[in-house]
């Protein structure tokens, strides 16, 4: 081979070099390229994660939101429109204009008041109401038609090429719009920018929706915080009233009864059995008006904390034989057998709260009576080393399964109850369940629907811890 042939090969093989050199420089630049707009498009995303995270004002994510994308420098002007709840209007709520150009000035304001309805014959309107992919348009297509002759100039100022309208889907509703005007025509950006102006609309239309139910859930939060308050002072002024009330028919209730029990006596003369079975029938209804009197009295008490357990010492065979002795003639009215299965024992010292559970054991015997219409009511008193149980037994209407765990909870009553005793208050079992607790005892109770219930109660004969 001679030397020219030599030089000749070299200088192909220093071409070919140089040709594989540059291909590699090429290769290398557009890897670089395309490794730093992934960083720029990670770092985007993770500044508006961040945003949603931190902030929860609906104006101030967006406004952080507009403001980072615009922070990237190839796009100039974004503006966020969103729907609002009960309006037939989307309107603007964040834009980023980086311009400090004054002849741009009325473009920020304009940007920053846009109103789009869905009858507004316009491009955001379509893109709002059938959504769909993004739009590319220019900016005069965007805004409103006095504008457009401003629009080139403003153009121009900021170097927009092209406005995209992004409508933001979130569970296949659109909730708004994201325009993003870029420096660069679509068909001359990368494929990863191109990609990136599409999923930002799918980013930021999900952080706006969680954004907007976070403030939906806080005002809502904040309607019920202030309702309940408002129920709070309805409930105070309503015991307020309860306890006043109470008190006033109390006094001349007592007189009532002091005045038939003279008549009874026959502190004003013998009375004929007719009479005294009148008499009869209305000192049972004032014994039952005290007892209702009583009951609410104590619940405006429970409210207010002024609910006390009062310990004195007590015969418990006493109280329960007092009780069903005042309630015979109401159960022999009702043609029902009110039975007293007499205990072994004839005395059984106790110490409780005398006044409250006498309520409840009458409680427990006027219900029994009431809501048996043939049979039997029968009243039985146990004990043990520890405590004493009075159990009510009835032959009638039960309760149902389905309003057995409400039973004892304030102003509830079963629907069969109501439809015998349309009256009834729904205080009494409530009640009779809190002084039974606050002795430290517990509530006895068994029913069927259709065959009777049974209630009752069982209290240490000395409260624990040997309070008195």
């Amino acid at each position: 081979m001679s030397l020219l042939d030599v030089l000749l090969s070299n200088i192909k093989l220093e071409q070919a070099g140089q040709v594989q050199l540059e291909s590699v420089t090429e290769s290398l630049y557009k890897q670089n390229l395309n490794l730093s707009e992934r960083n720029k498009t990670l770092s985007l995303l993770r500044a508006i994660d961040e945003i949603v995270l931190q902030v929860n004002d609906v104006n101030d994510v967006a406004q952080g939101v507009v403001s980072a994308i615009s922070s990237m420098g190839e796009f100039p002007l974004v503006t966020m429109i969103v729907g609002r709840k009960g309006s037939p209007y989307a309107v603007s709520i964040a834009s980023a204009v980086d311009s400090a150009d004054p002849k741009i000035d009325e473009l920020k304001d304009i940007l920053n008041s846009l109103k789009v309805g869905h009858s507004c014959k316009c491009l955001l309107s379509q893109v709002l109401v059938n959504g769909g992919e993004l739009v590319s348009a220019g900016l005069q297509d965007v805004l409103h038609d006095e504008t457009r002759a401003k629009t080139k100039r403003w153009q121009e100022i900021m170097g927009l090429a092209v406005v995209f309208v992004c409508p933001l889907i979130v569970r296949e509703k659109v909730i708004g719009i994201l325009l993003i005007g870029s420096k660069n025509q679509l068909a001359d950006m990368s494929e990863h920018r191109s990609n990136l102006i599409g999923r930002l609309a799918e980013v930021v239309g999900i952080s706006m929706d969680n954004t907007l139910l976070h403030q939906e859930i806080k005002e809502s939060e904040g309607r019920l915080r202030r309702a309940n308050a408002h129920l709070r002072e309805l409930d105070i002024a309503k015991d307020e009233f309860i306890s006043m009330a109470s008190h006033q028919l109390r006094t001349p209730l007592t007189t009532i009864k002091g005045y038939l029990s003279m008549l009874e006596e026959g502190d004003a003369g013998e009375i004929t059995e007719s009479q005294k079975e009148f008499v009869d029938y209305a000192f049972s209804a004032s014994e039952r008006m005290v007892g209702l009197i009583a009951d609410l009295l104590n619940t405006s008490r429970l409210t207010t904390g002024k609910f006390v357990i009062d310990y004195v010492d007590c015969e418990a065979v006493s109280m329960v034989e007092d009780e069903i002795r005042q309630l015979k003639s109401h159960a022999t009215t009702k043609g029902i057998d009110l039975i007293y299965k007499k205990p072994r024992f004839k005395s059984l010292p106790v110490v409780i709260d005398e006044a409250k559970t006498r309520q409840v054991v009458m409680n427990y015997i006027d219900n029994a009576i009431y809501y048996t219409q043939h049979g039997s009511v029968t009243v039985e008193l146990t004990k043990d080393d520890h405590n004493f149980s009075v159990r009510v037994t009835d032959t009638g209407i039960g309760v149902p399964k389905s309003s057995a765990k409400q039973l004892f909870t304030k102003f509830f009553r079963a629907d069969n109850a109501q439809q015998i005793r349309p009256d009834g208050t729904g205080l009494g079992l409530y009640l009779a369940k809190r002084v039974v607790e606050d002795q430290g005892g517990r509530v006895i109770f068994n029913s069927e629907e259709g065959k009777g219930s049974i209630f009752g109660f069982e209290l240490p004969i000395r409260p624990k811890g040997g309070a008195k």
